[in-house]
Formats: C-alpha cells, sequence, structure tokens
C-alpha cells in the first residue's frame, strides 16, 4: 500500500481553553492507483488529514507511514516523502509565484536535484500532461492565463515531481462548468495513468462520476468507507451529518418505495433517464 493511517488524532492548541480534537482515532489505508474521494462538511477534519499525508502536520498521536517511511518518526526523510506524496490545494493559483510558466513549474524538481535537459524534459512533460501547449505557453507570465489555466500550471507544477499519489483540495472550486469539467477529465487521466488520486470536494455527483472510493469524515472521525454505490445508498445517514447526495441517490430512494431498482452505478441523471426508458419500454421491473 502507499498510505497507512493507525490510530492518529490531531489536537490543536493542546492545554489550552482553545484546544480542538481535529482528527480522532483515524485508520485509513491508501493504494496505489486508486482514485479516493473525501468529503465531508466544512470543519469535519478533511484539510487536516490530507495535510498529515505529506508531513505538513505532525500527528498528536498515532502513526503514519507513506510508502514505508514512518513520518512521525525525527528523522523521517520529508524530501522522499514529498516526491512520492503532492499536495494541490484550493486555488493552487494563488501560489504562483515565478516570471513564467516554465520558472513556475520547474521549481519542484530543481529543488530536488534536477537540472539540465532532464528538468526541462520533465517540466514539458508535466505542462503536456495538463492539457496545455508547451511551446506557447512556456515564456508567458502565468498571470496572463485564464483561471482555469493557471490552476493547469499550478498542478502542473506538482505533478513535475513525478508524484505516485495526488491529493487536491477542492480542485474545481470556483471554475465554470467547462472549466469544472476539463479539470475533472484531467485528474481521471492522471489516475488512467497509474496514479493515485485522494480528492476533496463538496460535488457529490462529480465524485460519484469519478472516484472508486469514498470516504465520509464527521467531527475527525472516518465514518463511512466504500463504493460510490454504497456510500450513497446512506442518503438519511449523510444528510443527518450535513451532506447532500447526488440526486441519482434521492431518485433511486423514491424509486424503491415503488419497487423499482435503479442499478447502484447509476449516478447521471442522464443514465438513470435511459435507464428508466430501457426498463418502461420492457415492460417490466428490473
Amino acid at each position: 500500500m502507499s498510505i497507512e493511517v493507525k490510530n492518529m488524532s490531531h489536537i490543536y492548541m493542546p492545554g489550552t481553553p482553545f484546544e480542538s480534537a481535529a482528527l480522532v482515532d483515524v485508520n485509513l489505508q491508501l493504494h496505489e492507483g486508486e482514485f479516493v474521494g473525501l468529503i465531508g462538511h466544512t470543519g469535519s477534519g478533511k484539510s487536516t488529514l490530507v495535510q498529515h499525508l505529506n508531513g505538513l502536520l505532525k500527528p498528536t498521536s498515532g502513526t503514519l507511514f507513506v510508502y514505508d517511511v514512518e513520518l512521525t518518526k525525527k528523522d523521517a526523510d520529508m524530501k522522499f516523502v514529498r516526491s512520492r506524496v503532492g499536495l494541490v490545494f484550493q486555488y493552487p493559483e494563488h501560489q504562483l509565484f515565478e516570471e513564467t510558466v516554465e520558472a513556475d513549474v520547474a521549481f519542484g524538481p530543481k529543488n530536488m536535484g534536477l537540472g539540465g535537459e532532464e528538468l526541462t524534459a520533465c517540466v514539458k512533460e508535466a505542462i503536456q500532461r495538463v492539457g496545455l501547449d508547451y511551446e506557447a505557453v512556456r515564456n508567458r507570465s502565468p498571470f496572463e492565463l485564464s483561471g482555469g489555466q493557471r490552476r493547469r500550471v499550478a498542478i502542473a507544477g506538482v505533478i513535475a515531481m513525478n508524484p505516485k499519489f495526488l491529493i487536491l483540495d477542492e480542485p474545481t472550486a470556483g471554475l465554470d462548468p467547462q472549466g469544472r469539467d476539463e479539470l475533472l477529465e484531467l485528474v481521471q487521466d492522471l489516475n488512467k495513468s497509474g496514479t493515485g488520486i485522494l480528492m476533496i470536494t463538496h460535488s457529490m455527483d462529480d465524485i460519484a462520476r469519478v472516484a472508486d472510493r469514498i470516504l465520509v469524515i464527521d467531527k475527525g472521525r472516518i465514518v463511512m468507507d466504500g463504493t460510490p454505490g454504497e456510500v450513497f445508498s446512506h442518503v438519511e445517514e449523510l444528510e443527518a451529518i450535513g451532506l447532500d447526495v447526488p440526486e441519482t441517490s434521492r431518485l433511486r430512494m423514491l424509486l424503491e418505495k415503488e419497487g423499482i431498482e435503479l442499478p447502484s452505478d447509476i449516478f447521471t441523471a442522464e443514465e438513470a433517464a435511459s435507464y428508466l426508458c430501457k426498463l418502461m419500454g420492457g415492460g417490466s421491473h428490473a
């Protein structure tokens, strides 16, 4: 496995009147090549959890292994860990700072020791992998690009370090529908090429469509872990902790009351409509 969390807790400002438990006894395994969604209401502990996974935060208690490196040890090889697990923050384009796109994307791999033709090839590949024309953007200021393009440049700067696992915190936040769809397609392509993905999102319809597995966190605890079909079958439980569900999950629940079973792998309105039309045409319930 790539990442293993054992009985991990994190307390902010311990021993003060403002002490707050952000994570409580979390146990979790993430495997290379998986596409995992992480959902939870605001303040549930999502961002705190992912910041532990490449060493930005240290747990108050418990253990954490990333590619067999125990991050809780003082001599943990953080350079190795961060070369394996890349973290893309929400609105990553706000972190761009170099004069050109090429220089910005090169920053991470250069700090890892790459140089010369190897660095150039690495940067070119990363820019092309996020769907941008290398020759067209390499010498442009990232601040001249559109919002969606700047976000792609920021992601390119992370994947230029060739991580085996990529963590994205609300990567589609603030994008228009076209930009959102294009970015989700990019993330799916990265996953298909072998990169493990852990994605935080508030869009239940999006994550139901793209993830292999979904984790639900509430009050610092992992309360559900399963396939999209398994997790989103718990409509009432999810709503009780302040989460929405895909519209098809609501439809599925209503249809079940009428004795009609909608397959668990259907998560879009188009798929549901197509299935129901075939069902009605066939004249029998599934």
